[in-house]
């Protein structure tokens, strides 16, 4: 969050912290630094539906962001250590973006950091490092190294996310195609409802596979 003034954006921010500790299991944990707050809301269960909670975060985000002196922006469900780390990652690079065009900052708003993904992504001067970020940022460690998921995800960029075409390109039936699915949302916290963050998981889950593809051909050359 950036803080337009921290004395008037405060109430709304503790009044959202207490409601959401007021569930049982959950915390928050945040840093103020300035007029930026960073930090993130955490459940004690690690077993419960990915989906439910990282709609219940963004209902409690929902409340702060339409409070005129702050800008939010919210990233994604994380599962361990490592995709913390690349969410955080992901929220620090949006704050720099935001940082240097402060005058455009739009307070009262709340943002997803896939919305800039593409933006940030043209930003950087080296197109590996450009492919790196993307690939981190949406499909994640876990979810890289599990081959039939990328596979899945790849046929549904393919066929426009249409699953009739993702299920004749992968030869399953639709079924196992909305388990599997419902699995990468497990793992990512995204679902195929949330238009904006699935197309980006789609087209970084193409990039993982066109990388990994390219590796093995240069392997192959040499």
């Amino acid at each position: 969050m950036k803080l337009k003034s921290v004395a008037n954006a405060m109430p709304a921010i503790v009044s959202m912290i207490d409601d959401f500790e007021s569930n049982g299991g959950c915390e928050s944990i945040c840093l103020l630094e300035g007029d930026l707050m960073i930090g993130f809301l955490a459940a004690q269960d690690s077993g419960g539906d990915v989906s439910v909670f990282s709609d219940r975060c963004l209902h409690a985000l929902t409340q702060v962001a339409a409070n005129e002196y702050v800008y939010t922006v919210h990233g994604r469900a994380a599962l361990d250590t490592i995709s913390l780390m690349d969410v955080f990652g992901a929220l620090r690079s949006v704050i720099r973006t935001c940082i240097s065009n402060d005058a455009e900052c739009p307070y009262g708003t709340l943002e997803c950091v896939d919305s800039s993904l593409l933006e940030r992504m043209l930003g950087m001067e080296r197109t590996d490092e450009a492919v790196r970020m993307v690939i981190t940022q949406t499909v994640g460690h876990e979810l890289m190294h599990n081959a039939m998921l990328i596979d899945t995800l790849c046929a549904c960029f393919d066929n426009l996310d249409n699953k009739t075409g993702a299920c004749e390109q992968l030869g399953i039936q639709r079924q196992t195609l909305y388990n599997r699915l419902d699995k990468v949302t497990q793992i990512v916290g995204i679902a195929p409802t949330d238009k904006i963050s699935w197309s980006m998981l789609l087209l970084g889950a193409k990039m993982a596979k066109s990388q990994h593809n390219h590796t093995i051909s240069s392997t192959s050359a040499l």
